[in-house]
């Protein structure tokens, strides 16, 4: 059932922080037993997007939800730290530093949008370290897109309306991207606002305008598919207004292990939108492929696969 935020109180994470590569990495933790990493969409941040899914996984599993370097309260790299060529390179690489600090060797990735890119294209790159996939309202898997979305097509318009944050208009667009605007508090619009507003936030955003045009996505990994090994569960918003469900559907078919479940009179932010089924529909499938295998976590050498990246709508 979707609607507000929900009356439970989740199980306390614990904030920390790490470094990688010389960048400080803030993250949540929570739980323990095979890990679960959780990757939080493009401006947001782990506890904005996550807090209400961390408690539950945690009764089987240790979760671990870092904020993306560039991102939320960890570093804020200059310019020069992201790729033009490779937008996502940077963050899986970031990422798998980060699992090497804290110790893991294997994972399930799941990830929110461009979240989910991220964690798809950490699968693709890194097979052996990649005990399951989850793709919610992911970004990669096709060219279209909210048409809000195509102003990072101009990152000088972009980085302005990024370094003044107003809060009617992040309001205005985050009620937009939803289709249950009442899971977004006053208290949340506020630390939006000012998560926005830190030195250096803008980096990722201009960064972020190579993997967007005005005629939509620029990054393509649907062909890439056929490749992911690891159990998948695709999970999308019916009413999505940012990437359509047909995304959803091509995606669980070409995955070769996939399934899809689709969250009616939900937008593209299910973990706030409609939180209760969208955990429980997270926690069911990583349980079914973590707990029921066992299968033991072996360090291997990663290897990296060449990506093809190519638009379709």
């Amino acid at each position: 059932m979707s609607g507000p935020a929900p009356s439970f109180s989740p199980v306390p994470y614990v904030k920390r922080a790490t470094r990688v590569e010389g960048h400080r990495v803030h993250y949540l933790e929570a739980g323990e037993g095979p890990t679960v990493v959780l990757n939080h969409g493009f401006g947001a941040w782990s506890e904005c997007t996550w807090r209400h899914t961390i408690g539950v996984l945690s009764r089987d599993f240790r979760v671990l939800a870092p904020d993306m370097v560039g991102f939320g309260y960890s570093d804020k790299p200059p310019l020069e730290f992201f790729s033009e060529e490779d937008v996502l390179e940077p963050p899986v690489r970031i990422l798998r530093g980060f699992l090497d600090e804290v110790g893991v060797d294997r994972a399930a990735m799941v990830g929110l949008s461009f979240g989910g890119a991220v964690s798809l294209r950490f699968a693709l790159d890194h097979p052996e370290r990649t005990s399951a996939l989850g793709l919610v309202s992911s970004f990669g898997l096709g060219r279209a897109i909210h048409y809000a979305y195509r102003t990072l097509a101009f990152p000088n318009l972009a980085v302005r309306l990024w370094s003044s944050p107003d809060p009617s208009r992040v309001k205005l667009f985050l009620r937009g991207i939803v289709r249950n605007p009442e899971c977004f508090s006053d208290s949340f619009l506020e630390e939006v606002v000012q998560v926005m507003g830190m030195p250096g936030s803008t980096h990722a955003v201009q960064a972020a305008a190579h993997a967007i045009g005005l005629s939509g996505q620029r990054v393509n990994y649907l062909p890439n598919l056929v490749s992911v090994r690891a159990p998948s569960l695709v999970v999308w918003g019916a009413r999505d207004p940012v990437f359509p469900l047909r995304h959803a559907r091509r995606a669980a078919r070409a995955l070769p292990n996939a399934k899809l479940h689709v969250l009616p009179d939900c937008g593209h932010l299910p973990p706030l939108e409609c939180p209760e089924r969208f955990a429980e529909v997270l926690h069911r499938f990583l349980r079914k492929s973590l707990l029921a295998s066992k299968a033991p976590a072996v360090m291997a050498p990663p290897p990296v696969l060449d990506m093809d990246s190519y638009g379709e709508a």
